[in-house]
Protein backbone atom coordinates (compact mmCIF):
# COMPACT_ATOMS: atom_id res chain seq x y z
CA UNK A 1 0.00 0.00 0.00
CA UNK A 2 1.60 2.88 -1.00
CA UNK A 3 0.85 6.75 0.58
CA UNK A 4 2.24 8.55 -2.09
CA UNK A 5 1.94 8.90 -5.85
CA UNK A 6 4.07 10.61 -8.14
CA UNK A 7 3.28 11.23 -11.90
CA UNK A 8 6.39 12.89 -12.71
CA UNK A 9 9.74 13.53 -10.65
CA UNK A 10 11.15 16.96 -10.62
CA UNK A 11 14.49 17.70 -11.53
CA UNK A 12 16.25 20.16 -8.95
CA UNK A 13 18.43 20.21 -6.60
CA UNK A 14 16.72 19.13 -3.75
CA UNK A 15 15.84 15.84 -5.31
CA UNK A 16 17.66 14.21 -2.44
CA UNK A 17 15.97 15.55 0.19
CA UNK A 18 12.43 14.70 -0.73
CA UNK A 19 13.75 11.25 -1.69
CA UNK A 20 15.03 11.10 1.55
CA UNK A 21 11.57 12.48 2.95
CA UNK A 22 9.73 9.24 0.71
CA UNK A 23 12.14 6.39 1.96
CA UNK A 24 11.34 7.93 5.59
CA UNK A 25 7.54 7.49 4.94
CA UNK A 26 8.23 4.22 3.44
CA UNK A 27 9.52 2.74 6.60
CA UNK A 28 6.71 4.09 8.68
CA UNK A 29 4.16 2.40 6.58
CA UNK A 30 5.92 -0.80 6.34
CA UNK A 31 6.16 -0.53 10.16
CA UNK A 32 2.60 0.20 10.60
CA UNK A 33 0.99 -1.70 8.14
CA UNK A 34 1.36 -5.21 9.63
CA UNK A 35 0.80 -4.02 13.20
CA UNK A 36 -2.87 -3.03 11.75
CA UNK A 37 -3.18 -5.94 10.45
CA UNK A 38 -2.29 -7.78 13.68
CA UNK A 39 -4.82 -5.86 15.22
CA UNK A 40 -7.78 -6.60 12.73
CA UNK A 41 -7.03 -10.19 12.81
CA UNK A 42 -7.25 -10.18 16.87
CA UNK A 43 -10.59 -8.86 16.76
CA UNK A 44 -11.77 -10.95 14.41
CA UNK A 45 -10.49 -14.03 15.76
CA UNK A 46 -12.26 -13.10 19.47
CA UNK A 47 -15.37 -12.24 18.20
CA UNK A 48 -17.65 -15.32 18.34
CA UNK A 49 -14.96 -17.88 18.31
CA UNK A 50 -15.08 -19.29 21.88
CA UNK A 51 -18.27 -21.63 21.31
CA UNK A 52 -19.05 -24.48 23.49
CA UNK A 53 -20.71 -26.98 21.76
CA UNK A 54 -22.31 -29.75 23.84
CA UNK A 55 -24.12 -32.68 22.09
CA UNK A 56 -25.20 -35.76 24.63
CA UNK A 57 -28.19 -38.27 24.42
CA UNK A 58 -30.78 -35.51 25.08
CA UNK A 59 -29.91 -32.11 23.46
CA UNK A 60 -27.18 -30.45 21.31
CA UNK A 61 -26.54 -27.07 23.03
CA UNK A 62 -24.25 -24.25 21.57
CA UNK A 63 -22.39 -21.50 23.71
CA UNK A 64 -21.23 -18.78 21.86
CA UNK A 65 -19.62 -15.15 23.10
CA UNK A 66 -20.94 -12.32 20.90
CA UNK A 67 -20.78 -9.63 23.85
CA UNK A 68 -19.38 -7.03 21.46
CA UNK A 69 -22.53 -7.62 19.34
CA UNK A 70 -25.87 -5.86 20.12
CA UNK A 71 -28.76 -8.24 19.33
CA UNK A 72 -29.68 -6.21 16.43
CA UNK A 73 -26.23 -7.23 14.55
CA UNK A 74 -26.91 -10.48 15.06
CA UNK A 75 -28.27 -13.34 12.85
CA UNK A 76 -29.04 -16.71 13.04
CA UNK A 77 -30.17 -18.92 10.34
CA UNK A 78 -30.83 -22.81 9.05
CA UNK A 79 -30.66 -23.90 6.24
CA UNK A 80 -31.37 -27.49 6.12
CA UNK A 81 -29.40 -29.24 8.88
CA UNK A 82 -26.42 -26.15 8.47
CA UNK A 83 -27.07 -23.81 11.45
CA UNK A 84 -24.86 -20.27 10.61
CA UNK A 85 -24.44 -17.27 13.19
CA UNK A 86 -23.48 -14.11 12.05
CA UNK A 87 -22.53 -10.76 13.39
CA UNK A 88 -21.68 -7.74 11.52
CA UNK A 89 -20.77 -4.63 13.64
CA UNK A 90 -20.60 -1.10 11.93
CA UNK A 91 -18.78 1.82 13.69
CA UNK A 92 -19.02 4.94 12.60
CA UNK A 93 -15.70 7.25 13.34
CA UNK A 94 -14.91 10.78 12.16
CA UNK A 95 -13.15 10.18 9.51
CA UNK A 96 -15.05 6.84 7.93
CA UNK A 97 -16.09 3.82 9.78
CA UNK A 98 -14.77 -0.01 10.80
CA UNK A 99 -16.64 -3.30 10.60
CA UNK A 100 -16.49 -6.28 12.21
CA UNK A 101 -17.77 -9.09 11.37
CA UNK A 102 -17.87 -12.79 12.03
CA UNK A 103 -19.34 -16.06 10.65
CA UNK A 104 -20.02 -19.49 12.57
CA UNK A 105 -21.36 -22.20 10.98
CA UNK A 106 -22.08 -26.18 12.65
CA UNK A 107 -23.71 -29.27 10.22
CA UNK A 108 -26.29 -30.39 12.92
CA UNK A 109 -26.20 -34.38 13.37
CA UNK A 110 -29.17 -36.32 12.13
CA UNK A 111 -30.62 -37.24 14.99
CA UNK A 112 -31.41 -33.53 16.51
CA UNK A 113 -34.84 -32.06 15.77
CA UNK A 114 -34.03 -29.05 14.02
CA UNK A 115 -38.08 -28.18 13.73
CA UNK A 116 -37.43 -27.73 17.66
CA UNK A 117 -34.29 -25.55 17.37
CA UNK A 118 -34.18 -22.54 20.13
CA UNK A 119 -32.01 -19.40 20.76
CA UNK A 120 -31.50 -16.81 23.95
CA UNK A 121 -28.86 -13.93 24.18
CA UNK A 122 -27.63 -13.07 27.90
CA UNK A 123 -27.10 -10.01 29.29
CA UNK A 124 -23.67 -10.89 29.48
CA UNK A 125 -23.34 -11.29 25.55
CA UNK A 126 -23.39 -14.80 25.30
CA UNK A 127 -25.75 -16.97 22.44
CA UNK A 128 -27.56 -20.25 23.24
CA UNK A 129 -28.78 -22.41 20.69
CA UNK A 130 -30.30 -25.59 21.85
CA UNK A 131 -32.24 -28.48 19.82
CA UNK A 132 -33.83 -31.82 21.47
CA UNK A 133 -32.52 -34.93 19.81
CA UNK A 134 -35.30 -36.89 18.14
CA UNK A 135 -35.87 -40.11 20.70
CA UNK A 136 -35.91 -43.55 18.83
CA UNK A 137 -39.43 -44.72 18.53
CA UNK A 138 -39.47 -48.16 20.31
CA UNK A 139 -39.71 -51.94 18.69
CA UNK A 140 -43.33 -52.29 17.64
CA UNK A 141 -42.79 -55.82 18.08
CA UNK A 142 -44.79 -57.11 21.36
CA UNK A 143 -45.59 -60.11 22.87
CA UNK A 144 -49.51 -60.77 23.50
CA UNK A 145 -50.32 -62.79 26.61
CA UNK A 146 -52.64 -65.69 25.59
CA UNK A 147 -55.90 -66.23 27.16
CA UNK A 148 -57.74 -70.20 27.28
CA UNK A 149 -61.24 -69.04 25.39
CA UNK A 150 -64.03 -70.73 23.46
CA UNK A 151 -63.42 -71.45 20.11
CA UNK A 152 -65.22 -68.12 18.40
CA UNK A 153 -64.92 -67.06 15.03
CA UNK A 154 -66.23 -63.29 14.59
CA UNK A 155 -66.45 -61.03 11.64
CA UNK A 156 -68.10 -58.05 11.43
CA UNK A 157 -66.91 -54.62 9.74
CA UNK A 158 -65.24 -53.01 12.80
CA UNK A 159 -62.84 -56.04 13.73
CA UNK A 160 -61.61 -59.13 12.72
CA UNK A 161 -61.35 -62.22 14.80
CA UNK A 162 -59.30 -65.21 14.05
CA UNK A 163 -59.59 -68.97 15.76
CA UNK A 164 -57.27 -71.58 15.06
CA UNK A 165 -57.38 -75.33 16.74
CA UNK A 166 -54.43 -75.24 19.08
CA UNK A 167 -56.01 -78.25 20.96
CA UNK A 168 -52.94 -79.98 21.13
CA UNK A 169 -51.32 -77.36 22.76
CA UNK A 170 -50.79 -75.82 26.57
CA UNK A 171 -51.02 -72.09 26.43
CA UNK A 172 -47.35 -71.50 27.47
CA UNK A 173 -46.18 -73.45 24.15
CA UNK A 174 -48.10 -70.87 22.15
CA UNK A 175 -46.86 -67.09 21.55
CA UNK A 176 -48.61 -64.55 19.52
CA UNK A 177 -46.47 -61.52 18.32
CA UNK A 178 -47.88 -58.31 16.84
CA UNK A 179 -45.11 -56.59 14.80
CA UNK A 180 -46.33 -53.66 13.36
CA UNK A 181 -49.75 -54.94 11.26
CA UNK A 182 -48.05 -58.52 11.22
CA UNK A 183 -49.40 -61.19 13.20
CA UNK A 184 -47.23 -64.00 14.13
CA UNK A 185 -48.66 -66.53 15.88
CA UNK A 186 -46.13 -69.71 16.58
CA UNK A 187 -45.83 -72.51 18.85
CA UNK A 188 -42.82 -75.03 20.42
CA UNK A 189 -44.02 -78.15 21.99
CA UNK A 190 -41.44 -80.42 23.52
CA UNK A 191 -42.40 -84.43 23.35
CA UNK A 192 -40.17 -87.09 25.60
CA UNK A 193 -39.53 -90.12 23.57
CA UNK A 194 -37.68 -93.17 24.67
CA UNK A 195 -34.80 -92.15 22.86
CA UNK A 196 -35.06 -88.34 23.58
CA UNK A 197 -37.46 -85.09 22.56
CA UNK A 198 -39.26 -84.94 19.66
Amino acid sequence: MALYFLASQPRFACRGIFDSILEDIDRIESAIVPMLSAVSQQREESAGKSAKVTDDDSKLAISLNVANFKPEELSVDLDGRILKVQGKQEIKEENGYSMRTFVRQWMLPDDVDVEQLKSSLTEDGHLALEAPKITKKSSTTRSIRIETAPAAVTNDDSKLAISLNVANFEPEELCVDLDGRILNVQSKQEIEEENGYA
